[in-house]
């Protein structure tokens, strides 16, 4: 609020207030309306900026601000059209109304979807790390990865000193396949704040995908000494833990990580397939069959039950276990190819 107050550009913007609050006070408006005007004041007083609030970090502005203010001039309009039943006040009173809808129905158009809002709001603010940050997501749900990854970067750019955004950017990287650039922003993340649980996660997680396993085991153990109860980072060790071989130590990994957090659908599924590992398919099912109780949308619980199914003869549920997969995440190899397995095994 300081700097927009200090902005020679924002005086301008003064004036109407300034005269519309003399015009107030010195016309012989009435009571009422100077209620109604004190009601849009007191409503908007709040966020106004001089008491600093979290939004600002991301917009000084908004119009959600003005929604229970709009209730004064809605009613200062009322008393007037009240007082003075002019035809041409009606007249003129419904020509606003016929305006002010047809620029709602305009301003409808950019909250058609997130590609719209976005784009609207990175014309108005295109400084907004926010609204990159948002672009990102909305293009990583539309498939384009790479551009995805430029919408993060412009978002660090934009904001350098920000660990989180250097954690996301990665997130972004790994998923994308760059695991040397996810690398490099989670370290910036942690240069930055060197107890940032999920930058040591991340970092984890690219040294798992590039086989470096001791050290992945060392950056899930960082951050588990700083945050003992992060469920995820116990279920990534675990992994960590069973591609290493560590099969004994991987398990209880796997049970904190479910204890921690039952929601967990990835250690869920990952403690099915350790029971399926070790030959205990009636356990494992039943492990998994608890998973999916809980989390009925998630593909890979879908895809390990349906083998654990298969291997105890269990044919057509099998199969359906895998559709099921498949109608949650189109294309998903691992299911398609188990199912094409059950159909040329059993046409």
């Amino acid at each position: 609020p300081r700097i927009v107050l200090a902005e020679a550009s924002h005086v301008g913007s003064w004036v109407p207030i300034g005269a519309l609050a003399l015009a107030l006070l010195l016309l012989p408006v009435g009571r009422r309306v100077r209620a109604a005007a004190l009601l849009s004041l007191v409503a908007l007083g709040p966020v106004l900026g001089f008491i600093p609030f979290g939004f600002q970090e991301i917009s000084t502005v908004a119009d959600r601000y003005f929604y229970l203010a709009m209730l004064g001039p809605a009613l200062c309009i009322a008393v007037l059209a009240a007082r003075f039943p002019a035809v041409w006040l009606r007249i003129a009173c419904a020509s606003a109304i016929v305006v002010l809808a047809a620029l709602s129905a305009r301003q409808g158009q950019h909250w058609r979807d997130s590609s719209t809002l976005v784009a609207h709001g990175l014309r108005i603010h295109p400084q907004s790390v926010l609204l990159h940050g948002v672009r990102g997501e909305v293009l990583l749900s539309r498939g384009e990865p790479d551009a995805a990854i430029d919408a993060f970067a412009q978002a660090v750019d934009l904001a350098p000193a920000r660990p989180t955004g250097y954690v996301t950017w990665g997130e972004v990287l790994l998923r994308g396949g760059r695991a040397e650039e996810a690398a490099a922003a989670f370290r910036t993340a942690i240069d930055l704040q060197p107890r940032l649980v999920a930058a040591y996660d991340g970092l984890g997680r690219v040294f798992t995908a590039q086989g470096k396993l001791a050290q992945a085991q060392e950056a899930f153990q960082t951050a588990l000494a700083i945050r003992p109860d992060a469920a995820g980072v116990h279920n990534n060790l675990g992994e960590t833990l069973r591609l290493a071989g560590d099969r004994e130590a991987a398990l209880p990994a796997f049970q904190q990580a479910v204890e921690l957090d039952p929601w967990l659908a990835a250690a869920h599924n990952n403690l099915g397939l350790w029971y399926f590992d070790a030959g205990q398919l009636d356990t494992a099912g039943d492990r998994l069959a608890r998973g999916l109780a809980i989390c009925p949308d998630d593909a890979d619980l879908h895809n390990s039950h349906g083998v654990v199914l298969l291997q105890r003869g269990r044919w057509q549920q099998a199969a359906d276990s895998f559709a099921t997969a498949l109608r949650l995440r189109p294309g998903f190899a691992a299911a398609q190819q188990n199912l094409d397995a059950i159909r040329a095994a059993r046409p």
